[in-house]
């Protein structure tokens, strides 16, 4: 995650816009989020960190008539601690930058948004795939895409479709390490299908990110509510051919092995959790248990081997309000190696098991 000082002139601009943002046919909202806490995890010293990264944005819409409406939405991410904006991949409005058309049909949204498989697979996780107690993430797994048109269905009968395309880097473009000049770009496509109705909720996506060399990942699963208790269990499989997003996949893991460029791999991952709400709290626990296989470092006869993860965690969220939160979690990660364990945590982390503990508090706005 790359971080960026910027001058607060930006912020200082939008809020002067607010006093005009209210016309009979247009709705504008101001919206965010902040999170701050203390993490300690193996390997590391304590830090003051977030669960969900920090975010501030503006949407709005336009009535247009006949049921049609123009959308917007900007949003930035920052890190409470240091007042620094983030970005994963050099965008400074990372969280979105979208614009499209909305109506009885469902939505059109052209620019910057989340993934497709960000808002389905991740919702079988009880801690969202948000902060360090979550379950392992796939090497493929991106929260947002840019340079994508994605439509989203009106519900029928509990079903709702989500699909998208994203442009990939210029074909033309030869320039020594881009995806192009190791015939590695390609176009990006999603879908996803979900049903949730009642106490049944149902899931199933497939992506394959633009310049990833035709990198997929697909899942399925569901979730079944009883009362205050909610239960999910899901799978997802991913295919990495080296690349992601224009890039090398896991490329700073490769370079320990001599190689200079990324590392493919296929890897299977289950989850089981559970959601128990008792009173103004809820308990939060999961299992994730992982396995990688065929992890080649590209380029070079090296490989990693075939090796498993199992991941538990427990966690308790107290709502203060409907707005402010506070929560603390738990979690303990047995890895077979450290090879698998540099995998998934980063190179620098190569430790055979990893625990992380983390109290803090939230607030939406």
């Amino acid at each position: 995650m790359k971080k960026y000082r910027h001058p607060f002139i930006l912020f200082t601009l939008l809020a002067a816009l607010f006093p005009t943002l209210s016309h009979a046919r247009t709705a504008i909202t101001v919206y965010g989020w902040v999170d701050i806490g203390y993490l300690k995890e193996t390997g590391r010293d304590w830090r003051m960190d977030e669960n969900d990264s920090n975010a501030f944005g503006i949407k709005g819409t336009e009535d247009l008539g006949g049921g049609l409406k123009a959308t917007f939405d900007i949003q930035t991410r920052f890190t409470l601690q240091d007042g620094m904006l983030e970005s994963s991949e050099g965008a400074e409005w990372e969280g979105a930058s979208n614009m499209g058309l909305a109506g009885n049909w469902g939505s059109l949204r052209f620019g910057r948004m989340n993934e497709v498989p960000t808002e389905t697979f991740r919702v079988l996780d009880p801690l969202n795939q948000d902060g360090a107690a979550s379950m392992l993430r796939s090497s493929q797994r991106s929260v947002r895409i840019g340079n994508t048109l994605r439509y989203d269905s009106p519900a029928w009968r509990g079903l709702y479709l989500r699909a998208s395309y994203s442009l990939g880097e210029d074909g033309k473009n030869s320039e020594p390490g881009s995806a192009p000049a190791f015939g590695a770009d390609n176009d990006g496509y999603a879908a996803s299908l979900r049903y949730d109705r009642g106490p049944l909720f149902l899931l199933g996506s497939w992506s394959r990110r633009a310049d990833s060399n035709n990198s997929t990942m697909w899942n399925f699963g569901g979730a079944y509510t009883l009362g205050p208790v909610r239960l999910s269990l899901g799978y997802e499989r991913t295919h990495d051919r080296g690349w992601k997003n224009g890039g090398f996949s896991n490329s700073a893991l490769a370079t320990r092995y001599g190689g200079s460029e990324g590392i493919t791999s296929r890897q299977d991952s289950w989850i089981a959790g559970l959601k128990w709400t008792i009173g103004a709290g809820t308990v939060d626990a999961l299992f994730n248990y992982v396995e990688l296989k065929d992890a080649k470092i590209a380029g070079t006869a090296a490989r990693l081997g075939d090796e498993k993860a199992r991941k538990y965690a427990l966690g308790y969220t107290y709502n203060l309000s409907k707005r402010t939160q506070v929560y603390t979690r738990v979690s303990y990660t047995d890895f077979d190696s450290g090879a698998i364990s540099a995998f998934y945590r980063g190179a620098a982390y190569d430790g055979e098991s990893n625990t992380t503990f983390h109290l803090g508090m939230f607030h939406k706005f």
